[in-house]
């Protein structure tokens, strides 16, 4: 993908996610994350509580060994990526400076195990799926299905986050069209990489 088509996607990943500063943006906002959120389908919970961990940091620690075993120099590119990725999340988390859904909606259930402690805007598990999904798709030699694979999961773990109550909708949406995004401009400088990684 060009390094103007990420930009645009980018773009399309900002500005939906910014419907919430606006009064009607924030009530539509709600009411979505209310009709997912208060859905009752104890198959949906145990789906969406067995993929949560797919966008943690843990998960990341037991996928970068599996990367490097099976080709280092996209694993070290990959994990650089990741660290641009974690940085440009947190700097906007620090600006928005949201509250979560299950802070200020009293209807709100928080159904995850783990009580989240930063900011709600934008969605970090949704981020760092987005990038692991478009990072493997465009750094690796993998087949289709497999590529429709990733895309299924990062999709189901990003709407798990609206469902388990950590997330507004507008907050997982812009997650993962960031992290696509982030991947998408990263991975402009890979053939680049590849070819000076040789030499060190």
């Amino acid at each position: 993908m060009m390094f103007s088509h990420c930009m645009g996607l980018l773009t399309v990943a900002i500005l939906p996610g910014l419907l919430w500063i606006t009064r009607r943006g924030q009530l539509w906002d709600q009411q979505l994350f209310l009709r997912i959120n208060t859905v009752s389908s104890s198959a949906l919970n145990w789906l969406f509580q067995a993929l949560w961990p797919l966008g943690t940091s843990f998960f990341l620690l037991l996928l970068l060994p599996l990367l490097f075993a099976i080709r280092w120099q996209f694993a070290l590119f990959f994990s650089a990526g990741l660290l641009v990725s974690a940085g440009i999340e947190r700097f906007i988390k620090l600006l928005a400076h949201r509250p979560r859904p299950f802070q200020t909606l009293p209807a709100a259930t928080l159904r995850q195990k783990r009580y989240p402690s930063d900011t709600s805007f934008p969605s970090g598990d949704a981020v760092r799926v987005a990038f692991i999904a478009v990072g493997i798709a465009m750094g690796l030699p993998v087949s289709p299905p497999i590529i429709a694979l990733l895309g299924l999961l990062a999709l189901c773990v990003t709407v798990g986050r609206v469902f388990l109550g950590a997330h507004y909708p507008t907050d997982a949406w812009s997650g993962i069209v960031l992290g696509s995004a982030i991947a998408c401009a990263w991975f402009q400088l890979y053939p680049f990489w590849l070819g000076w990684v040789p030499s060190i």
